[in-house]
């Protein structure tokens, strides 16, 4: 039971007698199912990997009103029951009221029977049905750029199964400043006792391509206003703020308007999802958290070079070595990194 996958083709490799499949490889429980994919890629590498079971389909709750008569899905705790697991019972890819979750979306994804691999200017696709040919689908090319469609197309794709075959992009390149999304769709030809015309078999979206404006290089020296609480640096039509007290930066404007609210800080901390706490990390890991809430930034040095402005700080943090962080401001192109 969940195995790594590490684990599983170390076995396999010792092991090349019989097939192996897994009871359970993923706990579906609150926001989850984010490594699925490690899983099902390796079913592909190795045909003796058959795959695993996911805990579970369906949340376990049941409806109950509270005080204001409304109606919820109660789970341990609601019924002045104790002890409980509390929402231990919730693991499922379906809520208890047949409502999908959204990991649903990714367990669709990784299980898909068509893979396509979008390339620069082809697509590669494979049909790993046993029995269906690509036929049976009408296939869309969708073009977008900067989130909005310029261009679709539709064909039918022949493909036998466990056959694979390439074809070109049916679009050609573009020069409008932008980001350019293709996504291949395969949906339902025709109704189906299960669903209707129209619904999505397969799909795959990949950035074909990114038209950017000409850079611009911005004549003219930067300016250095160096002082015992702040570094200010002035160039054309922009001015930063470096704090010596508060650490870092703690003001952008460019072309009179401010774009720091705050200074950026140091996070190595995210909200802990379900499985999380019942792996306790939340308690392992805490470290990391006040590590962001208490972590000092104090100037190590500012050095003004012939491309532009450096700018060394280092981050103490509480109970781990410190972190060294860096702002460069290049003199050409009137921008700002930060490296850690």
């Amino acid at each position: 039971m969940y195995t790594k996958v590490h684990n599983i083709k170390e076995f396999l490799k010792e092991n090349r007698d019989k097939p192996m499949i897994c009871c359970e490889y993923a706990h579906a429980m609150g926001n989850s199912l984010g490594a699925l994919y490690k899983y099902t890629d390796l079913t592909e590498e190795d045909p003796l990997y058959q795959g695993g079971f996911i805990w579970d389909f369906i949340d376990q709750a049941i409806v109950k009103e509270n005080s204001n008569g409304k109606k919820f899905l109660a789970y341990g705790g609601d019924f002045e029951d104790r002890p409980t697991d509390y929402n231990f019972c919730g693991n499922g890819l379906v809520f208890a009221n047949r409502e999908v979750t959204p990991k649903m979306a990714e367990v669709k994804y990784c299980y898909q029977n068509i893979k396509i691999i979008i390339l620069e200017d082809k697509i590669n696709i494979k049909n790993k049905n046993l029995f269906t040919n690509l036929n049976e689908y009408e296939c869309f090319f969708i073009l977008t750029r900067d989130g909005v469609e310029i261009d679709r197309k539709t064909t039918i794709i022949d493909l036998a199964p466990m056959s694979e075959k390439s074809i070109e992009i049916p679009f050609v390149r573009e020069n409008n400043i932008g980001e350019y999304i293709l996504t291949v769709s395969f949906c339902l030809s025709k109704d189906e006792i299960w669903a209707e015309q129209g619904y999505e078999i397969a799909f795959e979206q990949k950035v074909l391509y990114v038209v950017k404006k000409d850079k611009k290089e911005y004549k003219g020296n930067l300016s250095i206003v160096d002082g015992d609480i702040h570094v200010g640096v002035h160039g054309e039509n922009f001015r930063v703020l470096f704090s010596r007290v508060k650490g870092g930066l703690v003001s952008y404007v460019y072309d009179g308007k401010e774009y720091i609210l705050e200074r950026p800080k140091l996070n190595f901390w995210r909200a802990p999802v379900d499985n999380d706490i019942a792996n306790g990390m939340t308690f392992n890991n805490s470290i990391w958290k006040i590590a962001s809430l208490y972590g000092k930034a104090t100037m190590k040095s500012f050095k003004e070079l012939e491309e532009g402005i450096e700018v060394w700080y280092t981050h103490t943090l509480p109970m781990l070595d410190m972190v060294l962080c860096q702002y460069f401001g290049h003199k050409k192109s009137n921008f700002f990194m930060l490296h850690f």
